[in-house]
């Protein structure tokens, strides 16, 4: 079942992508301030994003469809106080969030949309250990990114962006298990005209 959703979205992306109608590919990158949530001994970690987003369709002057691609950098230092523990889960994800944007004649800019995502690869650091853990994680992530932004001229924007999580990252996750990745994203864009 999780292979056969991963790889509906993976063709969902790639049709999203060939769209003909695509004039234009903006190149993103930011730093983000991630976490998970459900526990009080998780705390933020900082990290990178970088990718691309594609329009692939315009519902009017204001309002369009996007679509991207990028590769973040998530997780979350954790902090057992009691047991003066300290350590940091490290994630690697590749997100496809698709966002419906609406763009004011003032620059200013709001998005909200889904955003299905693959884990590629999880570290987890304690003292002088570094552990791989992404047997113990669930591969495909979804949360609900929502932006807002100002367009400084036609090449270059910037925004920021909320990701709340809203399913369990892990395998063995039970019902009081709340557990869900979190991510703030300060971004910047650059825009690439694809025709002439």
């Amino acid at each position: 079942m999780k292979k056969s959703i991963v790889i509906l979205n993976l063709i969902l992306v790639c049709t999203i992508f060939s769209q003909p109608c695509a004039s234009q590919l903006d190149v993103v990158l930011g730093l983000t301030r991630s976490s998970i949530t459900g526990e009080d001994s998780w705390k933020g970690l900082y990290g990178i994003q970088a990718g691309a987003i594609m329009p692939i369709y315009n519902f009017s002057d204001p309002l369009s469809l996007r679509a991207e691609a990028n590769i973040t950098t998530q997780g979350a230092r954790w902090e057992e106080e009691s047991y003066d523990m300290e350590g940091k889960v490290s994630l690697l994800y590749l997100n496809f969030p698709v966002v419906v944007r609406y763009l004011h004649e003032s620059g200013f800019f709001a998005e909200a949309g889904l955003q299905p995502g693959i884990l590629l690869s999880a570290k987890e650091k304690y003292e002088d250990e570094n552990d791989d853990i992404k047997d113990y994680m669930k591969i495909f992530d979804m949360g609900i990114p929502l932006g807002i932004g100002y367009q400084i001229n036609e090449k270059i924007s910037v925004g920021l962006r909320f990701i709340p999580g809203i399913t369990k990252i892990f395998e063995d996750a039970d019902s009081d298990d709340n557990d869900r990745n979190l991510v703030f994203a300060l971004r910047g864009t650059y825009t690439l005209n694809l025709k002439k």
